[in-house]
């Protein structure tokens, strides 16, 4: 399996990976990744053979349902899995609002960095108004909770946010319909971040044009539940393919990030 992997830093992160199987394997007991960004999480999950790892039960949980970092879990197969297994906190950042204006998820990613927290034992970083979530490995999360007490120049105040308030965390991300003429990658692209046909060209051939994760062709065809990234502009999903128009062009539902 790790032939899949060319690049040096890849093969070594999904060694680490392997290990964790291996662990779990030799010593019944569930074991688990450090986060792993979107690509990697989902390239390593491939390469397990969609979860099915000999003897293993494989599970993909970042802390929440559209968490993008997440961590790989193994339990063996006579163990029920369950998300509550994985070693994951959500730290909450509270602050005035007020003071808050112009601080960017950067900033609140800096901050935890800065006490000396590696990315590696850091999830998703998820802004709403007056408040922040921080996840992270459990392992660290008093750590990061009585360390972190500024971002930028604004105060904030930490503590680990109970499970129960998990089950209603959700983000509000806009959502715009829109009509396209076909379901291709380019023109899906295109329309949802506002390029040319010669831009999306130019962006899908310089490998900067991602389908879940992964370079695409811009013939691919475009599915519901699909995220699209261009590297350095943005991401987005595909919620919904609302249908065909009266005009023949194909009406989508998407949600930007």
């Amino acid at each position: 399996m790790l032939k899949r992997f060319r690049q040096p830093e890849e093969r070594t992160a999904f060694a680490k990976v392997l290990d964790r199987a291996a662990f779990c394997a030799k010593n019944h007991e569930p074991a688990f990744s450090e986060f792993l960004d979107a690509y990697h999480a989902q390239a390593f999950w491939n390469a397990l053979g969609d979860g099915a790892a000999d003897g293993l039960h494989v599970r993909l949980f970042g802390g929440y349902e559209d968490a993008e970092r997440k961590m790989l879990g193994f339990w063996q197969d006579y163990m029920e899995p369950s998300n509550e297994d994985f070693p994951i906190a959500a730290v909450r950042l509270t602050y005035d609002e007020k003071f808050a204006d112009g601080l960017t998820h950067r900033d609140f990613l800096g901050a935890a960095l800065g006490v000396g927290i590696t990315r590696a034992m850091l999830g998703d970083v998820a802004m709403m108004p007056g408040r922040t979530i921080v996840f992270a490995h459990a392992d660290i999360a008093d750590y990061l909770c009585g360390a972190l007490d500024k971002v930028a120049r604004l105060r904030v105040s930490a503590d680990i946010c109970p499970p129960e308030a998990l089950y209603v965390f959700a983000i509000d991300r806009p959502r715009t319909r829109m009509t396209v003429a076909s379901l291709r990658l380019d023109v899906v692209a295109g329309a949802v971040f506002h390029l040319s046909r010669g831009q999306m060209a130019e962006l899908i051939q310089s490998g900067k044009v991602l389908r879940n994760w992964t370079e695409a062709r811009a013939t691919a065809q475009v599915e519901a539940g699909d995220m699209l990234t261009i590297r350095g502009t943005g991401r987005a999903k595909v919620v919904e393919i609302v249908g065909e128009t009266k005009k023949d062009r194909m009406a989508i539902i998407c949600e930007k990030y």
